[in-house]
């Protein structure tokens, strides 16, 4: 039952908020201490439901309203409970922001122990310690999912309470799935920990509370306020179309240039449709003398020192400079060193870069519309609470298009399950055949009902729960023997290292085919290797292409039409020269830029800027794809070779971690071995390379020492010995 508090009218943040009976903070002191005498009306409205334990909360208020404190109120109970609280961010950077956050002396949670755990952390015996002992998790959905696969042996995710921040991800494509199903792996073991959803951007808010109520059995409340401090203001800026796209753009960029220089006195945020726009408006903001940075995937999270050399009185001299990362970057806006930010869509997610004047630029990426959410999110930067009592968000648009926008944007937008996919499903459904948890097309039938997608009405009937599990086994992941589907070796390596089904049994099928994935001997061609080796890992579903059977029963490749190329992307050098050593078209074979990326790193090359992306997250994965691969080789494929004499590859044993090193970090193969030891990059492995260590035995023997030790250093010597 709701809670009764005394309340008191006033006028909360925003004189153009109407009074409120707003909860003192004096009521809330157990659980936090606040420098503020009132709650604003959002947190009024929750702090009722706030020690009812039986009931879950959903929360819809748009950015800046508060939510944040509703979300460590409900934290602190859990806690003074005996929970563990699990704060599901929607990406990473988000999840480093709070972890910031609430370590800080000054806030109130320092007292608590804080964990995050996401791709960058490794789960090794320390970390499952910390995390036992943590009062707060911090996860990605997709980290969330990982472990839910295996929830008995994360006892860290038992006695726990749930949040899910920004829940209305769960409606984007490409990662809306892996919170969904995590959710429902959660509940299906942990059906008393009570939920709090919070979002700025549930229309079909009901939907949510009704899944809610359908998964934990449970009362379900909801919490719907329109309370902001600063008053939004939102507003289409049409500018003249032109058939041709290219003369679209630069129509749209000169907008955009005439937006920013009448409203730059004031923190201006600029979100742009494509990398390629904010390189050529951050060139033209450059040339009119603006100050300003361009926040996205090509700039690394951390601030980088590079040395390079200059001239100096006809002079060689070595000059530091400092390359701000992604953080560094944000700082920078907020503290107003700099009044003019462009970013890409992600930066809208939670992070903490709010402006006076948020400018969208494109509602569409190239061709393809944007997901209204991520427009929405935009919109919610506009308005910096103690700075400004309003913000204004531009949202450029086509003359011709502004009616249709608007509808689709604010009228038809809902957040839809994307639990409706044959190939979603199949990555999220081996796990469960892995467990043991679904073993025909009618448990696969039952477990959907558990869904969003099922609440919203998007079933599936036996004949697509059927296609799901047929098309598992045609790849090769699971076995079909008395009417029962079971998971082969294959199918378990997958699911354990949460890999997608069709992209193993794509690498598997491809490195069956080749002879050599390091060169043996001098006579060996490593350039052909390296071709060899970059066009097995590229050519795989999430790269862009895949295998199918066509109507005759052959096998044939098969785009992935999701993955596609960008003119800038195109115009590198390294698309250029594969395009005309493969003799194919770039625009109708988008693999081919990550064909580039694996090849150029496999030769011990730079990767060009516009394919930076790309590099960041091949390089990022490259750990578990390899690890992956080597598992099927090990455990499948070298069985296959003794039984199948057509069979080229496998049985290549710790070649794999060669590889692996080459490409994380971007080395030809007579730097492999020796770039691997801690402390060693490029550069370093280049010097010992070159007086012939080529080994970590050679760095290691003692005759070696002082030759190590004078091209790089006793101390970084000392350190390497050290860790190894």
């Amino acid at each position: 039952m709701p809670k009764k508090y005394e309340t008191t009218v006033v006028q909360p943040l925003g004189d153009h908020n109407p009074k409120y009976p707003c909860i003192s903070t004096k009521d809330v002191q157990e659980y936090i201490d606040l420098p503020f005498e009132y709650l604003n009306p959002l947190q009024t409205d929750f702090l009722p439901y706030l020690e009812d334990d039986d009931t879950n909360i959903v929360v819809a208020a748009p950015t800046s309203s508060g939510k944040t404190l509703v979300a460590e109120l409900f934290s602190a109970r859990a806690i003074s409970k005996g929970k563990t609280v699990l704060y599901i961010a929607p990406m990473k950077a988000l999840a480093d922001e709070k972890e910031r956050e609430w370590k800080d002396k000054k806030h109130s949670f320092n007292k608590y122990k804080i964990e995050i755990l996401t791709g960058d952390f490794k789960l090794d015996e320390e970390k499952k310690i910390r995390l036992k002992e943590a009062d707060i998790i911090i996860l990605t959905p997709e980290m969330f999912n990982s472990k839910c696969r295996s929830y008995d042996k994360n006892e860290w995710l038992h006695n726990t309470a749930l949040i899910s921040d920004e829940c209305h991800l769960i409606g984007q494509e490409s990662r809306g799935d892996s919170e969904e199903v995590a959710i429902i792996q959660y509940y299906e073991n942990n059906k008393n920990s009570r939920a709090l959803f919070l979002s700025a951007t549930l229309p079909n808010v009901s939907d949510f509370v009704d899944w809610l109520k359908h998964l934990t059995g449970r009362p379900t409340e909801l919490i719907k306020s329109d309370y902001r401090p600063c008053k939004l203001t939102k507003k289409f800026v049409t500018f003249y179309g032109d058939r041709d796209y290219a003369k679209t753009e630069q129509r749209r960029k000169e907008k955009v240039l005439e937006l920013v220089q009448r409203h730059m006195k004031e923190p201006t945020l600029i979100f742009v449709g494509s990398k390629r726009f904010g390189y050529e408006l951050s060139k033209d903001l450059s040339s009119l003398g603006i100050k300003h940075h361009f926040h996205n995937a090509d700039v690394k999270r951390g601030t980088e020192t590079e040395s390079i050399e200059v001239i100096v009185d006809g002079k060689k001299e070595k000059k530091e400079i400092k390359n701000l990362g992604r953080e560094d970057i944000e700082s920078g806006f907020r503290n107003g060193d700099y009044n003019v930010l462009i970013a890409s869509p992600t930066l809208a997610w939670g992070c903490n870069t709010p402006a006076r004047y948020v400018i969208i630029s494109h509602t569409h990426f190239g061709l393809t519309p944007m997901d209204p959410a991520d427009i929405i999110q935009e919109m919610g930067r506009a308005g910096r609470a103690g700075w400004s009592d309003k913000g204004d968000a531009l949202i450029l648009c086509k003359n011709t298009q502004v009616q249709k926008e608007t509808t689709r944007i604010f009228s038809e937008y809902k957040v839809q399950s994307r639990l409706n996919d044959v190939n979603t499903l199949m990555f999220h459904i081996l796990s469960y055949i892995v467990n043991n948890r679904i073993k025909t097309p009618e448990d696969l039938n039952n477990w959907y009902h558990q869904t969003l997608a099922s609440v919203q009405k998007d079933t599936i009937n036996l004949e697509t729960a059927k296609k799901v599990l047929d098309n598992l086994k045609s790849r090769g992941m699971i076995t079909f023997k008395d009417g029962i589907y079971t998971a082969n070796k294959l199918g378990e390596i997958t699911a354990r290292m949460y890999m997608s089904p069709l992209d193993v049994s794509d690498w598997f099928r491809n490195f069956a085919k080749i002879d050599k994935i390091v060169p043996e001997s001098e006579y060996d061609s490593e350039e052909k290797i390296n071709l060899n080796v970059a066009m097995a890992l590229a050519r795989c579903y999430n790269f862009g292409v895949t295998y199918a059977k066509n109507d005759k029963g052959e096998v044939v490749s098969k785009n992935n039409p999701t993955v596609y190329i960008t003119n800038l992307e195109m115009s590198t050098h390294e698309v250029q020269d594969l395009s005309y050593k493969l003799k194919i078209e770039p625009k109708s074979w988008p693999t081919i830029k990550y064909v580039a990326v694996f090849y150029t790193l496999l030769n011990g090359q730079r990767v060009s800027p516009p394919l930076n992306s790309i590099y960041t997250g091949i390089t990022k994965d490259i750990e578990r794809i390899v690890s992956t691969l080597q598992q099927c080789d090990d455990q499948v494929g070298k069985y296959l070779k003794k039984s199948r004499s057509t069979v080229k590859g496998f049985g290549w044993g710790n070649q794999w971690r060669t590889i692996e090193s080459r490409i994380k970090y971007g080395v030809s193969h007579e730097l492999a071995e020796i770039v691997s030891l801690p402390n060693i990059g490029k550069k370093r492995a280049e010097k010992l390379v070159k007086i012939g260590i080529n080994t970590i035995d050679k760095f290691k023997a003692p005759q070696n020492r002082m030759l190590c030790q004078k091209v790089i250093g006793k101390k970084i010597f000392n350190k390497v010995m050290k860790e190894i």
